[in-house]
């Protein structure tokens, strides 16, 4: 045990015997080289920066490119580090580019003005039903102007405005259950439009349901619905939601229906785009 003790101790004395050997030499060489190799090990931002590639200019050629290339390693890992960030941004202003070509598109379909808006309130007891949005008779918004959000790349029909505020105003949803809107339904098989028009009701649920559809008329899961020429409110053609599933035909009934799943839901929304001016003229036109 002794034995041990003393042959530590004096190996201790050794190193250290060797540092104070080595920082009295000249700083040049290998003992250079060692000095600037502990320093980067211990404390790598000391070679960051314009400051650091001065330090760089003092170290033998050899050390100096693995130093080199260790910091541009170091760089490297950083910059994979912020890939997600940036992923993030390219998909923000890809949704913009969306959102604003969507616009122009909706824009050439009618004569119509447009007016962006963020959602400032929505209450858990009405979560289906409305919420308020930041503009109002400000903006020039009536009551029954067209409520849209940019969802998967497509303009969805989301609401209407059922009443106005100096600067705020009151959004009635479709998933609301005093929400009512023409529709019509795209086959996904044929991809052709449907022929009969039916009527999309908000259920104060996270799903719509389209009834009034005559029993012949084709309708499957995954169906498109859309708003419809007829539609009081809405433009044609806005997108709505997808059949979640067609209930049987009930042989006292002379229509059949389905639960359509909206394009967005509440949680969903935090922006709208809503339509200004639109008048039953425009939008049969």
């Amino acid at each position: 045990m002794h034995r041990e003790l003393r042959l530590a101790n004096r190996l201790a004395i050794f190193f250290v015997g060797i540092s104070i050997f080595l920082l009295s030499l000249p700083l040049s060489g290998l003992v250079a080289s060692l000095k600037f190799s502990l320093q980067y090990l211990i404390e790598p931002e000391l070679y960051q920066g314009s400051s650091g590639l001065e330090r760089l200019s003092n170290i033998p050629s050899s050390l100096k490119n693995l130093l080199l290339a260790d910091i541009q390693n170091r760089k490297l890992k950083d910059e994979i580090k912020t890939e997600p960030v940036l992923e993030s941004e390219v998909d923000s202003l890809k949704t913009e580019n969306d959102r604003l070509r969507s616009e122009m598109d909706l824009g050439k379909r009618a004569s119509f003005s447009f007016a962006w808006a963020e959602v400032i309130k929505k209450s858990p007891a009405d979560w289906y039903q409305d919420f308020i949005i930041s503009i109002g008779k400000n903006k020039g918004i009536e009551l029954n102007d067209p409520v849209f959000a940019i969802g998967d790349s497509s303009l969805d029909a989301i609401g209407r405005v059922v009443e106005v505020r100096s600067n705020t105003a009151v959004v009635q949803l479709l998933t609301s259950d005093l929400s009512a809107v023409d529709s019509y339904s795209v086959s996904q098989s044929s991809r052709t439009r449907g022929l009969f028009n039916g009527l999309v009701q908000g259920q104060d649920s996270p799903n719509l349901q389209i009834s009034y559809l005559p029993v012949q008329a084709p309708l499957k899961e995954g169906d498109k619905v859309y708003t419809s020429p007829n539609s009081a409110s809405f433009p044609p053609s806005i997108f709505i939601g997808t059949v979640s599933r067609v209930y049987p035909v009930d042989p006292f009934l002379i229509f059949k229906s389905a639960d359509v799943f909206p394009a967005l839901s509440p949680s969903e929304i935090n922006e709208v785009l809503v339509g200004r001016g639109i008048k039953k003229t425009e939008i049969n036109q």
